[in-house]
């Protein structure tokens, strides 16, 4: 026998060794094989020899066996034995074959995955574990999480055994929720090491496994509601406040109201604790009554900025709540008159100047909301309800009502349209269209093109829409817009609601001539956007000139006129007039310049400039003037006039008449000239105000004269007294307070 060619192995490794006879038998010779340990390595059963193949070496193939325990390398033997009736043969016992086994089994542990993500919202991750060899005893490896306010797992143990060390054993990691915005954690599942009388495992140590639990809290506020209403009659509103995540350290939010003079808060801070984060607490708003008619306004309740020493609260900065309070006075523009107490020679004088602008009074009509039917309330209704509907043609059309209230539809081209008796409707559509309503109610809709509509008597309703449209209401109270584009408007007799609306339009609230035809119409008349013109014409009316440079002029008797938006030109003309400029660098005049002074039996106007850079005239009649806000320049014009301007750095010129001036704040010049009566100036600021001198006066001119709590400027040469400076010491006006007239 040859010696082995190597050794097996687990895997299936082989050796081979060759046995041949030395002599020829004489009978059949045959060599039995047989393993040591067939757990380890096999051999064939047997070989045989005759008397043919006796000197022909046969291979023995010797392979390892697989025992999937880490039992290390095992020496085995192939055992020989001869059978034959050869007696020489059966005499010879063969040596035995020695081999070694090599191992291919190493003791541990298969972990998949090792590294795994859970959730604060409770997802789950799985491991599974499962022994790399077969033991020879029982293997218990115990599990731990290492933080358990971040993930926990359903068993703390698991134990393999020879039957069942290769079947992989599941592990669930349960993320855990801890209301604290602490961004995403890592922990471990700790593996121990491993307890078995099976050396090979005995304080095997497997791999931990690497967690990361999601955070899903994010440090901020939850405030509900964030807009509310209160109201000037007391009305309350609540919002309530609290964390969204538990904080480290105490937070606070400080609150303030953005305009306490419209609503007030109950509390002026909130605190939370990692106790109470999470309880809603309750802020109180309380709407404030001014007694203003100034409308429902808007203010807020400012969050501050949070403090903490909680990095992710501190600083950061909550949604501010949006409140509106609601306006509960009435709406009557009226103008107190100003009580007065002129001086007479040397006499001190002290005025009562009435400070507010009574632009802020005025509550503006929805025109959306208004109606052409005629009392207190002006509501626009819907077309009327009609028999019967009559079509025109592609075709230059002339349609005639026939029944009582009927429809007629003009279509395309360029159509006439007449009404009857009853409430008709009547629509122009395509083409420049001319349509006459009848004797009742009227629904008129021109639609495209450049219409001429005339809603002749009845209370109508005109709507010019698209086109360079001419509407005329006629007799009756009528609802007339004029639509998109430039148009041209006349209310006619009535009291009529007016609407230029889009374009540069031209509205007037009687028939058109400038100053006469509708004495008793009481006109509502709104520019809207573009550059328009407006003329209330006869009556006591009302005039928005609103979007746009607009001129307005009230016409005669007792107007409303303001301007809105825009630098506008306003006329009061006759009778006793309450102009507005509002927003925009606006020129007002309150009367028609008359030549004649006619003191308080004239027309006696109220102008407030409002917004920007103002230019007022009050014209003749004892008129009250107030610049509000900007630099605005006032002249009272003839008579006894009260001149207040408000704002900024203004330039006050009484005209004739023995007026009253107050500058108010800022840097304002009060015009003193010779010819023009005396005027009170109730609040002049020295080293402030500047007192503007004309008519070829100097400062050497004029004397100062102390009278008890008033200052007295006075012409020298001829004693007219020019100014009485109210709660002035004399001693503090030098020259440094005047100024030569200058044409600013």
């Amino acid at each position: 026998m040859s010696s082995i060619s190597g050794n097996t192995s687990e895997n299936g490794g082989i050796a081979n060794f060759t046995v041949v006879l030395t002599s020829q038998p004489t009978a059949d010779v045959t060599v039995n094989l047989a393993s040591s340990n067939s757990q380890e390595g096999t051999a064939p059963a047997s070989i045989t020899f005759n008397a043919n193949n006796w000197n022909q070496a046969q291979t023995v193939t010797v392979t390892g066996v697989d025992d999937n325990i880490d039992d290390g390398d095992i020496t085995y033997n192939i055992q020989t034995s001869v059978v034959s009736s050869d007696p020489i043969y059966a005499a010879i016992a063969p040596n035995n074959v020695t081999v070694t086994n090599i191992d291919n089994d190493t003791a541990g542990f298969t972990i998949t995955p090792t590294s795994l993500s859970t959730n604060e919202t409770g997802t789950q991750a799985n491991f599974t574990v499962k022994l790399d060899t077969q033991p020879t005893a029982d293997v218990t490896i115990n599990l731990s999480s290492s933080n358990t306010a971040e993930g926990t797992i359903d068993k703390s143990s698991l134990t393999f055994t020879s039957g069942n060390w290769n079947t992989a054993q599941t592990v669930t990691i349960t993320g855990i929720d801890d209301s604290i915005a602490d961004g995403d954690k890592a922990y471990q599942i700790i593996t121990a090491a491993a307890i078995s009388t099976d050396s090979n495992y005995n304080n095997l140590n497997p791999v931990d496994i690497n967690v990361t639990n999601t955070d899903n809290d994010i440090a901020g506020f939850t405030i509900t509601p964030t807009t509310l209403t209160t109201g000037e009659n007391g009305t309350t509103a609540t919002f309530t406040v609290r964390l969204n995540t538990q904080p480290t350290a105490d937070v606070t939010l400080n609150l303030t109201s953005s305009n306490p003079a419209e609503g007030t808060i109950d509390k002026s801070s909130l605190t939370f604790t990692a106790s109470n984060w999470n309880t809603a607490q309750t802020v109180t708003i309380a709407g404030v009554d001014d007694n203003i008619v100034d409308g429902n306004k808007a203010y807020q309740i400012i969050t501050a900025t949070a403090t903490s020493t909680d990095t992710n609260y501190n600083n950061l900065n909550p949604v501010d709540i949006n409140v509106t309070n609601t306006d509960n006075d009435s709406v009557n523009v009226s103008i107190t008159p100003v009580t007065v107490s002129q001086p007479e020679g040397n006499s001190s004088a002290i005025a009562n100047i009435e400070e507010n602008c009574f632009c802020k009074q005025i509550v503006y009509p929805n025109l959306d909301t208004l109606t052409a039917e005629a009392g207190s309330k002006r509501s626009l209704v819907l077309p009327n309800t009609v028999s019967s509907t009559i079509d025109g043609t592609a075709n230059n059309d002339i349609l005639i009502v026939t029944n009582i209230s009927e429809a007629i539809n003009g279509l395309d081209g360029d159509d006439f349209l007449f009404g009857s008796a009853g409430n008709d409707n009547l629509y122009g559509n395509g083409g420049n269209d001319t349509a006459f309503g009848g004797s009742d109610r009227d629904f008129i809709l021109g639609n495209q093109g450049n219409d001429l509509l005339n809603g002749n008597t009845g209370n109508d309703v005109l709507n010019g829409n698209q086109g360079n449209d001419t509407a005329r209401g006629g007799q009756g109270n009528d609802f007339v817009r004029g639509g998109r584009d430039d148009d041209l408007i006349w209310g006619d007799k009535g009291d009529d609601t007016l609407a230029g609306d889009q374009g540069n339009d031209t509205v007037f609230g009687g028939n058109g001539e400038p100053f006469g035809g509708d004495v008793q119409g009481r006109d509502l008349l709104f520019g809207g956007s573009g550059d328009d013109l407006l003329n209330g014409n006869q009556g006591n009316d009302t005039l928005f000139g609103e979007d746009g440079n607009d001129t307005v002029r009230g016409g005669k008797e007792d107007d409303i006129v303001v301007g809105n938006a825009g630098n506008d030109l306003l006329f009061g003309d006759l009778g006793n007039d309450s102009l507005c400029g509002e927003a925009g660098n606006d020129t007002i005049f309150g009367g028609i310049g008359s030549p004649i002074p006619v003191g308080a039996n004239g027309q006696q106007d109220c102008i407030c400039g409002g917004e920007g850079n103002d230019l007022l005239f009050g014209n003749e009649g004892q008129d009250k003037l107030n610049g509000d806000e900007g630099n605005d320049t006032l002249m009272g014009g003839k008579d006894n006039d009260t001149l207040t301007a408000g704002a900024d750095n203004d330039r006050l010129i009484g005209d004739l008449g023995n007026d009253l001036l107050a500058g108010g704040t800022g840097s304002d010049r009060f015009v003193l000239l010779p010819g023009k009566d005396t005027d009170t100036i109730g609040d002049f600021e020295d080293g402030i105000d500047l007192l503007e001198i004309g008519g070829n006066l100097s400062f050497a001119q004029l004397s100062i004269i102390k009278s008890n709590n008033a200052t007295l400027i006075n012409v020298t040469q001829t004693g007219e007294l020019l100014a009485i400076l109210n709660g002035v010491q004399a001693n503090l006006i030098t020259q440094q307070d005047f100024t030569l007239l200058s044409s600013a």
